[in-house]
C-alpha cells in the first residue's frame, strides 16, 4: 500500500507539473498571439504608407523631371528666336560684305 501511495504521490506531482507547464504555455501563446497582432497592425501601418508613397512616385517624378527641363526649355526658346532671326542677320552681313563689291561696278 505504501508503494502504491507514493507512486499515486508522484502521478500527483507529474499532474501538478503537468498542469503548471500547460498554464505558462498557455500564457506565452497567448503573448505571442498579442505580439502577432501588435506586428500585424504594425506592417499593415507600413504597407499603408509604402503604398501612399508609391502612388505619390508618378507626381513627384514628374516635378523632379519638370523642374530639370524648365531651364533647358527656356535656353531652346532664346535658341529658337535666335535661330529665326539668323536668316535675316546673315542677309545683312553678305549685303555689308558686298555692298563695296556693288560700289565698284557703278
Amino acid at each position: 500500500m505504501g508503494d502504491l501511495t507514493a507512486r499515486f504521490g508522484r502521478v500527483e506531482e507529474t499532474n501538478r507539473l503537468l498542469v503548471t507547464g500547460m498554464e505558462a504555455l498557455q500564457r506565452g501563446m497567448g503573448a505571442l498571439q498579442t505580439e502577432m497582432g501588435e506586428f500585424r497592425t504594425q506592417v499593415g501601418a507600413w504597407a499603408q504608407t509604402v503604398e501612399t508613397r508609391f502612388d505619390a512616385l508618378p507626381g513627384i517624378i514628374t516635378g523632379v523631371v519638370a523642374d530639370e527641363l524648365r531651364p533647358i526649355a527656356a535656353e531652346l526658346r532664346s535658341v529658337n528666336s535666335a535661330l529665326h532671326t539668323l536668316p535675316e542677320a546673315i542677309a545683312k552681313a553678305v549685303a555689308e560684305e558686298f555692298r563695296p563689291l556693288l560700289s565698284l561696278r557703278e
